[in-house]
């Protein structure tokens, strides 16, 4: 039941996370995820970093940075802003 609860939680936290931001950036932080629970298990757990695990958390971080900044160029150069109908 906890389980069940949790679950529709984080969906009413997504559905509101995607009603206030971009999905191309929420979607990203959403990978950031990964990172947390590993990060939790490490603290709580005492679970053990191999190299593998600690590559892969960097492949994430520097990816949502990369995103982020690719973002932020798009954003002052207005790259992304089309509107559908004019590209016939």
């Amino acid at each position: 039941v906890a389980a069940l609860f949790c679950y529709a939680l984080s969906v009413v936290i997504w559905i509101l996370a995607l009603s206030r931001v971009p999905v191309s950036i929420a979607f990203p932080m959403l990978s950031m995820a990964y990172v947390v629970n590993a990060i939790a298990a490490w603290y709580l757990l005492g679970e053990v970093f191999n190299p593998t695990k600690l590559i892969g958390m960097g492949v994430i971080i520097l990816g949502v940075i990369i995103l982020r900044a690719l973002r932020i160029i798009c954003d002052n150069k207005r790259w992304y802003h089309f509107n559908i109908k004019t590209l016939k």
